[in-house]
């Protein structure tokens, strides 16, 4: 009988260390599979923050976003040409304080109707000149619907205005 119970006792010690190994490989299987999946995911999301980056600095037309308190978060390089904003110097600054557009009145339409679509206006430049640009606005908000701050496409249209006026000159 002694001998039962001392191989009942010993068959349920092996039971128990084949069942620790087999959660251990288990376990260390699933840290590794997460690990993998982190990496994996990790460079997708460097992919997609390269390829949105090399898009939005190609893009022809100005782009600047702000966050929810009105502080410009991004701006490319079209966009600060066009404005006349230096490369730097734009930390803590508002959409609100770049010179020479009307933003109070780009303001009070999103507030309205949430989007500004194609409105044109003159970009009155820091030498007074008049520059036409058409400025769509829109808010940015995310999957839940919360309010992540505003987007704005600038895009000069003075060659189209030129060419507009050429035009009716001709037609006359």
């Amino acid at each position: 009988r002694v001998g039962t119970e001392a191989c009942a006792v010993e068959c349920c010690n092996t039971s128990l260390a084949g069942a620790s190994v087999a959660a251990a490989g288990l376990s260390a299987g699933m840290a590794r599979f997460w690990a993998h999946s982190y990496k994996r995911s990790r460079r997708k999301l460097k992919g997609s923050k390269a390829f949105a980056e090399a898009v939005v600095t190609s893009l022809p037309v100005g782009l600047i976003t702000s966050d929810p308190d009105g502080k410009i978060s991004m701006i490319n390089e079209t966009a600060r040409t066009m404005l006349g904003i230096a490369d730097q110097g734009i930390d803590d600054m508002a959409v609100a304080d770049i010179q020479g557009l009307d933003w109070q009145a780009i303001a009070s339409t999103l507030m309205g109707k949430r989007k500004v679509f194609e409105r044109e206006m003159d970009f009155v430049s820091p030498d007074s000149e008049a520059v036409p640009i058409s400025v769509s606005a829109s808010e940015i908000r995310d999957e839940d619907g919360l309010f992540l701050g505003h987007l704005y496409i600038l895009r000069d249209i003075a060659e189209v205005k030129r060419l507009q006026a050429e035009v009716q000159r001709n037609e006359r």
